[in-house]
């Protein structure tokens, strides 16, 4: 599953790691509907252009065996040119009561718990990260949760939810996959590995750290969104 091809970029950059939970970024469920996947409005050239310009990896806190039946329905046959897919048993299972690592749900549990995603459990693991070749300096996640990374600091990037149970949602109007990858183009642009602080991380109120790309999207959706 490893392998397949990807552009690398003939600059100073160190080999880069586009490392993101795309699975929750562009499939939803909607009650009642079952064994649908629906993907998030221009998901594939997201995804086409992540391949040609990144080393691509998958990291959901869904279990092993959905987390395999997403990633079919999500990338099909470019499947094979993910570099791993990291399920639950990768997150910190931290409980939302008394913010403790837990090793298990506690039965008849009304909180369900937060399924964190340490970069630093990445880095340290020498089967998927051998030779430690990708660290703090070319690695970057993506998700739609900031409490699920926000102790990644700068080298996680929050965007709003896909959420089509929402009557508001519009799909024509949402181009947040437009906007990430107008934004993972300039880091390639201004040589992004060598330059880290190039993203200003910004602290939001729950006091974790996101990038300022998380503000720069939802600040353009806002005009966007219908008064309802």
């Amino acid at each position: 599953m490893h392998q397949t091809t990807h552009v690398q970029k003939t600059s100073t950059c160190h080999t880069r790691l586009e490392w993101r939970s795309i699975i929750q970024e562009c499939d939803f469920k909607l009650p009642g509907v079952r064994d649908r996947v629906f993907l998030r409005p221009h998901t594939h050239t997201l995804l086409d252009f992540l391949f040609d310009n990144f080393k691509v990896g998958v990291w959901t806190s869904a279990s092993h065996k959905n987390a395999m039946l997403l990633v079919n329905r999500v990338f099909g046959e470019k499947k094979s040119k993910l570099e791993f897919v990291m399920d639950r048993q990768f997150c910190r299972i931290v409980s939302q009561i008394s913010n403790t690592i837990i090793d298990h749900v506690p039965p008849k549990s009304f909180v369900k718990p937060l399924a964190c995603k340490d970069l630093e459990t990445f880095w340290k693991n020498q089967t998927l990260n051998p030779a430690d070749q990708f660290s703090e300096k070319n690695t970057v996640i993506i998700d739609d949760s900031t409490d699920k990374v926000c102790q990644n600091g700068i080298n996680a990037h929050v965007i709003p939810e896909y959420d089509l149970s929402n009557a508001s949602y519009n799909a024509q109007k949402d181009t947040v996959l437009l906007q990430l990858k107008s934004h993972l183009e300039k880091w390639i642009l201004s040589d992004y590995c060598d330059n880290f602080d190039y993203v200003v991380p910004i602290e939001n109120s729950e006091g974790c750290l996101v990038s300022a790309f998380e503000t720069m999207v939802l600040t353009d959706l806002e005009p966007s969104v219908d008064p309802t």
